[in-house]
């Protein structure tokens, strides 16, 4: 058990913020790296820690391969903590009482994992957790947390310097809110110094032809594709047509109530999985795939 970072009170400037990892994280850099890359939990935190001073928020650290110690840190963490980003490993899958503490704590969790879970086997596409969880954030390697980060913090990313790119983002018909949503991700495109071009949709065929023009146009593509994200094969076999990074956004919290599992059919040919967030998933979605 081991924190190393003080906790200030509500009162001072800035949030503050639980980064809590779960079994077998302490051996990131050496354990399957195929899967979840090169780097060290070390060098991990060390990037969380330079966002969260860029975000003036405050960030503590905590690891353990004890469901026992985990729950008792996130008991800790209520009425201290402004929010808890939460890789809980293989506990994700089967812990019913890191869930119960998540509830009991009344902290604004973040659930995240390094690797897409819905690219891998079917045990790990479902989470205890999620259903009291504000979001999931899944598939972008350490950069995962940094998306939680800023999702509780409602932090924005550097401006960026590299060469333009360019992104698609697809999303269905859009509601008052919804046009809120394109103008941020607009705002933020341009902040990124990315080209980004927004098209809605009301029927599968359409978006399925859009994204079949995608190759060679963008380099990546956000996707909201609403209800047909639950049904549609086409959809699924056009995602992995194009052979770019996707990453599939829903605006609400899924799963939710008694439902463990995410129920979508593009998940598992998409990079990653933002959900949760509402309009500001499209925002991390757009950062993921610029960073």
């Amino acid at each position: 058990m081991k924190t190393d970072r003080s906790v200030p009170s509500y009162g001072q400037m800035g949030k503050h913020i639980a980064v809590i990892h779960g079994p077998n994280l302490n051996m990131l850099g050496s354990r399957e790296v195929g899967i979840y890359g090169r780097k060290s939990l070390e060098e991990i935190n060390s990037d969380i820690a330079a966002e969260a001073r860029r975000l003036e928020a405050t960030v503590e650290f905590f690891q353990s391969n004890s469901e026992g110690q985990l729950v008792t840190f996130i008991q800790q963490c209520r009425g201290r903590a402004h929010g808890i980003v939460l890789n809980a490993g293989a506990f994700t899958h089967s812990s019913i009482a890191l869930r119960d503490a998540i509830s009991a704590a009344e902290v604004p969790t973040v659930e995240v994992h390094l690797s897409n879970i819905y690219k891998r086997e079917a045990f790990r596409h479902i989470s205890m957790i999620a259903p009291v969880c504000i979001g999931q954030i899944c598939g972008f390697g350490p950069y995962s947390y940094i998306l939680g980060l800023r999702a509780l913090c409602n932090g924005r990313p550097p401006a960026g310097s590299r060469k333009k790119r360019s992104f698609l983002a697809i999303c269905g018909a859009v509601d008052a809110e919804g046009g809120d949503t394109l103008r941020e991700l607009r705002q933020r495109a341009e902040q990124l110094q990315v080209a980004l071009e927004c098209r809605q949709f009301n029927n599968e065929g359409q978006i399925v032809a859009c994204l079949q023009e995608a190759p060679g146009r963008f380099e990546g593509v956000i996707i909201d594709a609403g209800a047909l994200a639950r049904s549609s094969q086409v959809l699924r076999g056009a995602i992995e047509a194009t052979h770019l990074p996707c990453v599939e956004v829903h605006a609400a919290r899924e799963p939710t109530g008694e439902q463990l599992g995410h129920q979508s059919v593009i998940a598992a040919v998409c990079a990653g999985v933002i959900g949760g967030f509402g309009g500001k998933g499209c925002l991390l979605a757009l950062e993921a795939l610029a960073n």
